[in-house]
C-alpha cells in the first residue's frame, strides 16, 4: 500500500479545484487543464507515432490488427481530450 497510495494521494491533492467563486479562479482552472490537455496529448502523440512506426514493420495479420486497435484507441483518447473546453462556457 505505502508507495501507490503515496502517489495517488499526491496526485488526488494535485488536482484539487479551486473555489470557483472568482473570475480569477476560473482562469486558473482553465490554465490547469490547458496544460493537462497540452501533457496528455503529447504522451497520446508519441505513443501513436510508436505504433504507426511499428505498423511499418512486416508483421502477422494477427499482430497488424492489434496495433490497428490500439490506433484507434489512441486517437479516441486524443479525440476525447479535445472535447475538453473552457469551463466557463
Amino acid at each position: 500500500m505505502g508507495e501507490a497510495s503515496d502517489s495517488q494521494g499526491a496526485a488526488q491533492d494535485a488536482i484539487q479545484a479551486p473555489a470557483l467563486s472568482t473570475p480569477a479562479a476560473l482562469d486558473e482552472l482553465q490554465l490547469a487543464v490547458n496544460r493537462g490537455r497540452h501533457d496528455l496529448n503529447n504522451l497520446l502523440m508519441a505513443a501513436l507515432a510508436e505504433v504507426q512506426l511499428l505498423m511499418l514493420d512486416k508483421t502477422t495479420p494477427e499482430t497488424r490488427q492489434s496495433y490497428e486497435f490500439i490506433q484507434e484507441q489512441l486517437r479516441a483518447m486524443r479525440d476525447i481530450i479535445a472535447t475538453m473546453s473552457d469551463p466557463r462556457n
